[in-house]
């Protein structure tokens, strides 16, 4: 046999964007885009997104405040717009308004929808409601950004004088009331620091209080007016009321463009291999910056108009891109399993201020989106980096049904240049003479993999080349439905033998 084989991948070790190329582990790749990293280290087509069909009762920016479940086990998605809140039936798809006015958060407590209202002046009232006896105004309840229920109490993160110009305030309900209201029942975190709180999170038998820079904790044995506030952290907050999510025994924040993994409060910085890009279309408006959310055992962070996800068991990243007018804000989950999928529905609003779209996700080939798959891989050297190679061929273990397009890329330091190619290009742009341009080779080939049968294949391909290091990519083209998914890469295969050493002082 002509050449040595030698495999490329599984990739378990999922996206690296830190380190270069040449450098990153061999397990890892420079992009994984719409895959996700399976327990086997193969790549799997994620499903596609759905859009709810039912007209949205409100255009423009949405986020999900909250999941209200009523004892026949029926589950309300409650959908905060910028002047309303609607409850979205998910046994009926129907639409239901709450209040025709803004709120930020919504927590269920004794069979009613608590909601707070975004701050207005010294105004304070907020509302509850069930389907049954719908919406009841409560007038004492103080307005804030932020909810949660610990020890039988309402506490909301509030203003310090009613408005929202210093929101560093928690308040709290009577025991087991959050109908009424002390006017001294509130502690200050931090107060003057200059940062707002931005999330209030019940965790480990305590209230997380998520400030923009800094993190505390409070908690108390016998009366809210005797707990003690405590720092976790100096410099690590949350970005919104959007940023904080649970996860078995973890949680999971995002501050700035960071993801920190808080595990018996240690901190790990979980994307430091993916730094996250700033990518803001701008065309049809943009609302919140940032969120977190989970989609099964995966999280997935938003970043402006980039999806960063990361496995929950495999600890790997990938990156997701969806499909033309499809901008989803943060997930929530329905807690019934579906009876007709055997899985759980995930519902999302949209962070666009111009879009009048609701989302719902799956983990189900049956979904009608257009979206494209990408692997690139780091570039191997195949042997001491002093020697040119010779690859005779390359292939994939893949179990595909659609177009799959390959291409490798030899990396060349100086690539012979033409007169042509530098008509047109300014003077002041040019390198060297040895290295006037930079110019990227690749060899691009094609096979149609209709597999009905979805059977597990090879694909050959006999391109031969020389080259001191190479990358390898794959793309394909799919609709989300079962018609072309899961699409499923095992491992690369190439076959190369050492050539000669280089010759030149710089190859």
């Amino acid at each position: 046999m002509v050449g040595q084989p030698v495999k490329i991948g599984p990739f378990v070790g999922g996206m690296n964007t830190y380190t270069g190329p040449s450098a990153i582990a061999d397990n890892e790749a420079v992009e994984i885009t719409n895959l996700d990293i399976d327990l086997d280290g193969s790549l799997t087509s994620r499903p596609g997104l759905a859009i709810i069909g039912a007209a949205t009762p409100e255009p423009g920016l949405s986020h999900i405040i909250g999941i209200y479940r009523t004892s026949l086990d029926v589950v309300y998605v409650i959908y905060a717009f910028a002047a309303e809140v609607n409850a979205y039936n998910t046994s009926t798809g129907a639409w239901t308004l709450i209040t025709a006015n803004a709120c930020t958060a919504a927590v269920q407590y004794n069979d009613k929808l608590w909601l707070v209202r975004k701050p207005l002046g010294v105004v304070q009232g907020g509302f509850k409601w069930d389907p049954v006896g719908g919406t009841v105004a409560v007038a004492a309840m103080p307005r804030g950004y932020s909810a949660c229920i610990y020890k039988e109490r309402m506490f909301i993160s509030a203003s310090r004088n009613g408005d929202e110009t210093s929101i560093n305030r928690v308040k709290f309900s009577n025991a087991a009331d959050p109908d009424t209201w002390g006017g001294t029942d509130y502690f200050d975190v931090a107060g003057g620091d200059g940062q707002d709180i931005a999330k209030i999170y019940v965790f480990d038998a305590s209230i997380v209080i998520f400030k923009t820079d800094s993190t505390y904790v409070y908690a108390y044995e016998t009366a809210p007016t005797k707990g003690q506030v405590q720092i976790v952290s100096a410099t690590i907050g949350a970005n919104n009321n959007y940023c904080v999510v649970e996860y078995e025994n973890n949680l999971f924040v995002m501050h700035e463009d960071n993801v920190y993994r808080i595990s018996n409060w240690n901190w790990e910085h979980a994307n430091i291999k993916v730094p996250f890009e700033y990518v803001n279309i701008g065309a049809v408006g943009t609302a919140e910056s940032s969120s977190l959310s989970l989609l099964g055992n995966r999280l997935i962070c938003r970043y402006f108009d980039n999806y960063y996800i990361i496995g929950m068991k495999t600890g790997a990243w990938t990156k997701w891109e969806f499909g033309v007018d499809r901008f989803p804000s943060e997930f929530i989950s329905n807690p019934s399993i579906s009876p007709l999928v055997g899985t759980a529905d995930y519902y999302g609003g949209s962070y666009r201020t111009a879009t009048s779209k609701q989302y719902i996700f799956r983990d189900t080939y049956d979904t009608v989106e257009d979206f494209d798959i990408k692997l690139v891989t780091k570039s191997y050297d195949f042997g001491p980096s002093y020697t040119f190679k010779r690859l005779f061929w390359w292939g994939a273990d893949l179990l595909a049904k659609s177009v799959t397009t390959f291409k490798v890329s030899p990396i060349v330091y100086a690539v012979p240049i033409t007169w042509s190619q530098l008509i047109g290009v300014p003077f002041s742009t040019l390198g060297t003479w040895g290295r006037p341009l930079d110019v990227d080779i690749d060899v691009t080939d094609s096979a149609s993999n209709s597999n009905p049968a979805s059977y597990r294949t090879f694909t050959k391909l006999l391109k031969g080349l020389r080259f001191r290091q190479v990358g390898f990519t794959l793309e394909s083209t799919l609709d989300g439905t079962s018609e072309t998914g899961p699409y499923r890469i095992f491992s690369l295969t190439a076959i190369v033998d050492s050539k000669q050493v280089v010759s030149k002082k710089v190859s």
